[in-house]
């Protein structure tokens, strides 16, 4: 996640920045959308406390972020990035770390969803295929357009491919890994 560059009194101070700006806007109801969306979790309300410690609040009781599974904390910490953004672009390094493959999914269909909404470009890098499917099927139901690209270094010379959201279908449907292309030419 973004903040994981940073100490716990640094990323307090850049979450408690964002989320004054989030609840300013009250983007902070997009964030509690997309963490019921995600992880089917009936939260209700974000709440920051006076200690500096961020509660997700239940319908019978609140419960610290840090007490959550990481991959709830990442995608809250990176959603609450990609909440401030307007414009722009936001790189993520392999967001399919600490997801369950089907909140991977969710989590890939919210980013995409809210980038679109926000005309955020997003770049992932990953070397995961699930995270490959589940943002091109997130950026589809976004209606917006996607594309994986394939990097190789040959000799100090980069070599960049594009394909389509439907070339990678076509691939897929051939049973050719898209990790892979460069066996391939």
């Amino acid at each position: 996640s973004t903040t994981a560059f940073f100490s716990e009194d640094r990323r307090t101070r850049f979450e408690l920045q964002l989320w004054a700006e989030l609840v300013s806007s009250r983007r902070d109801k997009a964030l509690v959308g997309a963490l019921r969306s995600i992880f089917g979790a009936d939260v209700e309300q974000l709440v920051w406390t006076p200690g500096n410690e961020l509660l997700l609040a239940y319908p019978d009781h609140a419960i610290s972020i840090d007490a959550h599974g990481d991959g709830m904390r990442a995608t809250l910490r990176c959603l609450m990035v990609l909440a401030r953004l307007a414009g722009g672009m936001l790189i993520l390094e392999e967001p399919e770390n600490h997801q369950h493959p089907e909140s991977l999914r969710q989590f890939a269909r919210a980013v995409c969803t809210m980038a679109q909404s926000q005309r955020v470009q997003l770049w992932v890098n990953t070397h995961s295929v699930e995270c490959v499917r589940a943002f091109l099927n997130g950026a589809r139901d976004a209606a917006s357009e996607a594309a994986l690209y394939s990097f190789r270094l040959n000799d100090g010379v980069l070599d960049a491919r594009r394909f389509t959201a439907d070339a990678v279908d076509a691939l897929d449907a051939a049973g050719t890994d898209p990790r892979y292309l460069d066996l391939y030419g």
